[in-house]
């Protein structure tokens, strides 16, 4: 039996509580999110076709950054997506759902260039994608 003080969720581990001035809320995320070395990148396929640089992970899900020229492309999503990685690491086919998408303030107004960041969440895996992501996390979280 657990104390209500633990914040235990449905897996048994405890989630982190985020503090927003002073209400306690609970983190959303069931698996700790890890920030990503460089050489990890995001493919998600048409009709988005947007590549990007994977800023953190988890088995759950992760967020990336990507260039946009367009000022709003949230008409093009895919439902799949692509891991890759420069030493050859490869998951393919990731089923995913997109959560959230906001734009980097950037710097230069004279710009036609957006800078987003994107989450996504993991859907059905396969155990191989599992395991290959997993291996990926492994080798390009940072410690």
């Amino acid at each position: 039996m657990t104390s209500p003080d633990n914040h235990e969720g449905k897996t048994g581990t405890r989630k982190n509580i985020a503090m927003a001035g002073n209400l306690e809320r609970p983190e959303r995320r069931e698996l700790e999110r890890h920030t990503v070395k460089e050489g990890a990148y995001a493919l998600m396929r048409q009709p988005a076709n947007k590549i990007g640089q994977i800023i953190d992970i988890s088995m759950s899900g992760l967020a990336f950054s990507y260039l946009s020229i367009n000022a709003d492309d949230s008409n093009r999503e895919s439902s799949y997506m692509d891991l890759l990685a420069e030493d050859g690491l490869l998951v393919e086919s990731l089923p995913i759902k997109p959560i959230s998408k906001t734009v980097i303030p950037n710097r230069q107004s004279f710009s036609h260039l957006s800078i987003w960041r994107q989450s996504v969440k993991f859907e059905d895996m396969s155990n191989h994608q599992k395991r290959s992501l997993q291996s990926l996390i492994d080798q390009y979280k940072k410690s």
